[in-house]
């Protein structure tokens, strides 16, 4: 085995200790030091991940520690951005942004409470939600009922849960 294996294998090995230790000082912070704010506690466990992947690489990869940490470095800030971006603050972005979007769309750019309600009607998203549910395969609908397709769905909902209990968020 070359130094180039070792090396591939150091760097996705860091990286991956790198966020695991971010994943956990960013759910204990969160759940137990309550009072910090999300952003300090995210930058915080960023940086510290950061720290420890360059420190680990930087002083480990005698043979490339540029290119081994600076794609060390690489690989963990794009987990972080994954798990940002996709695990914990998509649902609540999402209805944020809608409601932007509809304030934004008025010409006067802005809106009474009434013609928000009428803009987000829960039947017009309920029935966008369900088409674009049943074209990805996740429901069948046989013209009556909607049926369970892909499951793939219920895995990912799960996994929010256990987040989310990791997190001390109560459920909905």
């Amino acid at each position: 085995m070359g130094w180039e294996a070792r090396l591939d294998e150091t760097v996705l090995i860091t990286s991956l200790l790198s966020f695991g230790l971010f994943l956990v000082l960013h759910l204990i912070l969160l759940r137990y030091l309550a009072w910090l704010k999300a952003p300090l506690v995210i930058g915080g466990s960023t940086v510290t991940g950061l720290v420890f992947c360059g420190l680990v690489l930087f002083k480990k990869l005698s043979f490339s520690p540029w290119l081994g940490g600076l794609t060390g470095l690489i690989i963990y800030s794009l987990l972080v951005l994954l798990y940002l971006s996709l695990v914990f603050g998509m649902g609540e972005a999402a209805v944020r942004i809608r409601l932007l979007r509809e304030i934004d769309a008025k010409p006067s750019r802005t809106a009474t409470l009434a013609e928000i309600c009428h803009a987000y009607n829960a039947e017009k998203i309920l029935e966008l939600r369900l088409g674009r549910l049943v074209s990805a395969g996740h429901l069948r609908f046989d013209g009556e009922r909607y049926h369970l397709g892909n499951r793939i769905l219920l895995i990912q909902g799960l996994a929010t849960k256990l987040l989310k209990f990791l997190l001390g968020i109560k459920p909905n």
